[in-house]
C-alpha cells in the first residue's frame, strides 16, 4: 500500500453511471435494495441498511445515477444540500439539530447525485454487490 489512509470526513465513491431498474423498502427490516442497470448490462445490487431517510425519487424506475457517494452526516447542512435537507427535515418531522443525533448514533449520509437533483439515503450501512448480466 502506499500508506494512504482512509478518512471518513472525505467523499467515498459507491458507485456510478447507472439507471434504476427496481426498489424495494422492507420497512420491517428498514432496508432499501436498489437495483441498478450499468453499462446497459451489468446489474448491480445495493442494499442500505438500518434506514431511516431515503429520497422517495429513489424508487422511481429508469432514474438515472451519475455517481453515489458517502459524505459526513454533517454534509447535508452545507448550502448546495438546501433542498436535500429541506426534504429531509419535512419528512422526519425534525429540526437540523437531529442530524447530530444521527451522527452518535452511527447514521450516515449517502449521496445519489442524478441528472437535475441530488437524493439522499440516511442509513447506517450500504452493501454494493455485483450481481452479473
Amino acid at each position: 500500500m502506499n500508506g494512504a489512509k482512509y478518512r471518513a470526513d472525505l467523499p467515498k465513491y459507491l458507485y456510478g453511471i447507472v439507471a434504476l431498474l427496481n426498489a424495494r423498502f422492507d420497512e420491517a427490516l428498514m432496508e432499501l435494495e436498489l437495483t441498478f442497470l450499468y453499462a446497459e448490462r451489468y446489474k448491480q445490487s445495493v442494499r442500505y441498511e438500518g434506514v431511516v431517510y431515503f429520497d422517495q425519487k429513489l424508487r422511481e424506475a429508469g432514474l438515472y445515477i451519475g455517481m453515489a457517494e458517502e459524505l459526513p452526516l454533517s454534509a447535508l447542512l452545507e448550502a448546495s444540500f438546501g433542498e436535500a435537507l429541506q426534504r429531509f427535515c419535512s419528512a422526519a418531522g425534525r429540526r437540523e439539530e437531529y442530524i447530530e443525533e444521527l451522527s452518535a448514533r452511527g447514521g450516515r449520509l449517502f449521496v445519489n447525485h442524478g441528472r437535475a437533483d441530488d437524493y439522499i439515503v440516511v442509513a447506517k450501512n450500504v452493501e454494493v454487490e455485483d450481481v452479473g448480466a
